[in-house]
């Protein structure tokens, strides 16, 4: 950001602040929020499961065994589905797992 000196009129030249220098990291992007991408990764899976419970109901397979066959049949099928979404909120994690470390780290040479 460039300002002027009120004194010379010359234009000086001022770095990022503090915010902007944690925002910005050390040279990575900073890391998207994951819970939105839970919360739907989440609600999808369930669906999953409601759809094939409802499905087991209207075959006549009902009760116990048909949760149970629903609850093991959505896990392959959630697995495939959803994959997109699982490997991205993994990377996500792992970004905003790599920042907090990073962080940890900073503090704590900055403190000794």
């Amino acid at each position: 950001m460039a300002t002027s000196d009120s004194a010379s009129g010359a234009p000086t030249e001022e770095g990022p602040t503090p915010a902007e220098k944690r925002a910005a990291g050390s040279g990575t992007t900073a890391a998207k929020p994951v819970g939105g991408l839970m919360a739907a990764y989440f609600v999808g899976r369930f669906g999953v499961f409601v759809v094939l419970v409802v499905i087991c109901y209207l075959v006549h397979f009902r009760g116990f065994p048909g949760l149970i066959a629903s609850a093991l049949v959505s896990i392959p099928i959630s697995y495939f589905l959803f994959r997109g979404w699982r490997v991205e909120l993994a990377q996500r994690m792992a970004v905003k797992q790599e920042q907090k470390l990073r962080f940890k780290e900073e503090f704590k040479t900055a403190t000794d």
